[in-house]
């Protein structure tokens, strides 16, 4: 059961305007299982909160940033392996094409682009948790149409001064 008191602000005469209570509905449904879950395995989370339809976006996210963290190692290899021949005076694929500076600057660049797509596969998968930890949260959110505001005139009262004309707003969602 939760308790809303509302307070008028530099008034220290007046108090309380009004009180309601709410009940919050106990469910079967738990966020931190849907946390674990995605944490174990992506996806799975989703599944647990009934969001189906982002499993894929989870495992396509994943799955793009982990081939091009292969992709850009390979790269990276490739020219490395093409920069260790040209340093033993060898012939490399890569001769009259690319001088060894340019070499250097390719590793560099397939280095960094392997970086960033691992940085990428972290966060990918860190929202895939807080996603599920969200919509876990939200389980039991309602979701309805059904929205109103009333207005409607309040009597405040103060410390020996009587009451006070106001007007409340109460928004139901």
């Amino acid at each position: 059961m939760l308790l809303f008191a509302f307070y008028v602000q530099g008034q220290e005469d007046v108090k309380i305007i009004t009180e309601n209570t709410v009940e919050v509905p106990k469910s079967g449904h738990s966020a931190k299982k849907a946390t674990l879950y995605s944490t174990f395995l992506p996806g799975l989370g989703q599944a647990y909160n009934k969001k189906y339809w982002k499993i894929p976006i989870v495992y396509a996210g994943l799955g793009t940033t982990v081939y091009f963290i292969f992709w850009n190692s390979d790269q990276y290899n490739e020219f490395s392996t093409a920069f260790d021949i040209r340093e033993a005076d060898g012939e490399d694929k890569y001769s009259g094409i690319y001088t060894t500076e340019q070499l250097i600057i390719m590793q560099n660049t397939y280095r960094n682009q392997r970086d960033l797509s691992i940085i990428l596969t972290v966060l990918v998968y860190g929202l895939n948790i807080l996603d599920a930890n969200i919509d876990g949260h939200l389980f039991d959110f309602d979701v309805s149409d059904d929205l109103s505001l009333r207005l409607e005139p309040a009597l405040l009262s103060g410390n020996g001064f009587g009451y006070k004309g106001g007007m409340r707003m109460t928004l139901n969602f």
